[in-house]
């Protein structure tokens, strides 16, 4: 099987992070690599694309991999980011909804194990880590 690669950025302001809603549920942005183009790039343009925000991407915040016989193989390599313009577009449509969130609130929105711990964590260090899961052995959520 082939990893599925992708790209995500973490976006905080006034100690709250911005988080998105497609019909899966709440998530950092982020998405998939498209042919020829780096995580960071990734990052910066499904940013844009699912919070409609123009985002500086910064450096990488961590890596988290996991795999499942359910889910496959994911690498997303997250970036910390900040938000250049208020100026603010569309998202795209399959997004339902933009919002900040405190770090407290965070397990209210998002309970999969590989997004949510490096999240939390990083927040209390910003020190990059790399994260591997093996959802065939630990429970998917938290």
């Amino acid at each position: 099987m082939v990893h599925k690669l992708a790209g995500g950025v973490v976006v905080i302001e006034n100690n709250k992070v911005l988080l998105v809603k497609d019909n899966n549920g709440w998530s950092l942005p982020k998405g998939g690599t498209e042919p020829g183009e780096t995580f960071h790039v990734a990052a910066a343009r499904e940013g844009l694309e699912e919070t409609g925000y123009h985002l500086d991407v910064k450096d990488v915040a961590y890596i988290t991999e996991y795999t499942s016989k359910e889910y496959g193989e994911y690498l997303h390599v997250y970036y910390w980011g900040e938000i250049l313009s208020q100026n603010k577009q569309e998202p795209d449509e399959e997004i339902v909804d933009v919002r900040f969130v405190t770090v407290e609130e965070i397990r209210d929105y998002i309970s999969f194990r590989p997004w949510v711990i490096p999240l939390e964590n990083w927040f209390k260090d910003r020190r990059l880590v790399y994260y591997c899961f093996d959802l065939d052995k630990v429970s998917v959520e938290v």
